[in-house]
């Protein structure tokens, strides 16, 4: 998106606290999600497994953690620091076509179609692999996030073609965290 945007406009800005704020995120994501697989890896090969007490426990603190953090992080940029947050533009901003009631319901409607959507997807994975020889890691780690947070993608690179650079950075890193 930035490559993108940066091929309309020459010089584009963003800011470095919002920016700062999701590169702590990002960090603090990789280190809990490294957490359980380092300290995995240092007790012995022979209580290895995902269902060992210990390493049981550490990640579900570790995904308690993270809940936590994103909640945290969510408060910090909706409600006690919405200022840096703020896109700039304020004035630009349309009046809404719908009620209240029609957003929730549609948002409602969406969710459930992405929902079942999923669903579907899950179970025609294994098939689709097993038929095309992939590798099921690849496909799970690569493919599917990618695949799943298209449209995400495609709004970030519309932001950036308007050179609104915070937005940009804020669906892409948020998306990854």
């Amino acid at each position: 998106s930035i490559f993108l945007g940066g091929l309309k406009f020459k010089r584009q800005q963003f800011s470095k606290d919002i920016a700062g704020t999701h590169t702590v995120m990002l960090i603090l994501a990789v280190i809990a999600i490294m957490t359980p697989s380092l300290f995995a890896h240092q007790i012995p090969a022979s209580v290895r497994n995902a269902e060992n007490p210990s390493i049981w426990s550490l990640s579900l603190a570790v995904s308690g953690l993270l809940i936590a953090i994103y909640g945290g992080s969510l408060l910090y940029a909706l409600k006690t620091h919405q200022e840096l947050f703020r896109d700039g533009e304020e004035e630009e901003r349309e009046s809404p076509t719908w009620s209240k009631r029609k957003a929730y319901l549609i948002l409602s409607l969406s969710t459930l179609g992405v929902a079942w959507e999923s669903e579907m997807l899950v179970h025609a994975v294994q098939p689709t692999v097993q038929a095309l020889h992939l590798n099921m890691l690849f496909v799970g780690v690569i493919l599917i996030p990618i695949i799943g947070n298209a449209a995400e993608h495609a709004t970030a690179i519309v932001m950036a073609m308007k050179n609104k650079m915070d937005v940009t950075l804020n669906i892409c890193v948020s998306s990854s965290t």
